[in-house]
């Protein structure tokens, strides 16, 4: 069975009705590793559209939408197919009734305009930990003698910084989150590509899991062994 623990890497659906804030809140995620795609529509009719080619881990949304329909129609229609995702609304002064109606219809926080980004960073890593695992964000992940810093997004095996890129530890944490369970080959794209194609077309992750072996001290390099048909384990070799 795959385990979906804490830290997976997410996709991000902002909807915003001027181009120029929905850029800057895109930005906010620049360098974050938890994050695997942020794509931005400006009305209600696009982001239905995207949302059913695409699954999305968190929605920012503005009240005020291009076109008849409003932020908040949003919220009510996403929560009714998805109740996990989370909902954050980034808008300007607002009435209490309509913060106390945004909440009863599933948003999870409320961020006001003019807004600083580090705030919006902080908050959404913070609502996503507590959504996948509750209060029991651990700072690293272990596996043996593997350890992997969320915070400082440092790998070491037995004490030893083992330098790795961005994409390459968005796949670490995919095998330390489900360490001795087959991930499977759709699976591995949808989490660390976002992708729900899953025909693999134009995704070297042979190649990346090459990459991620090379890195490895030779000690540990069969440590992530492919299964015939099913996936890839990360387990330790005997």
């Amino acid at each position: 069975m795959e385990i979906s623990l804490n830290f997976s890497p997410m996709n991000v659906l902002i909807v915003e009705d001027r181009p120029s804030v929905a850029q800057a809140i895109a930005q906010c995620f620049d360098g974050v590793d938890l994050i695997t795609k942020v794509q931005i529509a400006h009305n209600f009719e696009t982001a239905s559209s995207r949302m059913r080619k695409k699954h999305y881990d968190v929605f920012l949304l503005d009240i005020n939408l291009d076109g008849s329909r409003n932020g908040l129609e949003l919220c009510k229609h996403i929560r009714q197919t998805n109740k996990e995702s989370l909902i954050v609304f980034i808008s300007g002064f607002i009435r209490d009734e309509i913060l106390e109606q945004l909440y009863a219809a599933g948003a999870n926080d409320f961020i006001r305009k003019p807004f600083v980004r580090k705030e919006i960073r902080l908050k959404v890593v913070h609502w996503w930990n507590f959504i996948k695992a509750g209060w029991t964000k651990k700072p690293c992940l272990e596996y043996h003698d593997m350890s992997y810093d969320l915070e400082r997004s440092m790998f070491t095996i037995n004490g030893k910084i083992i330098p790795l890129t961005k994409a390459l530890r968005r796949l670490l944490i995919l095998f330390l989150q489900n360490p001795a369970t087959i991930i499977s080959y759709s699976r591995i794209q949808r989490e660390i590509w976002g992708d729900h194609d899953t025909s693999m077309k134009n995704r070297d992750f042979k190649g990346r899991l090459f990459e991620l072996r090379k890195r490895l001290p030779a000690s540990h390099k069969n440590w992530i062994k492919s299964e015939a048909g099913e996936g890839y384990v990360l387990s330790r070799a005997d």
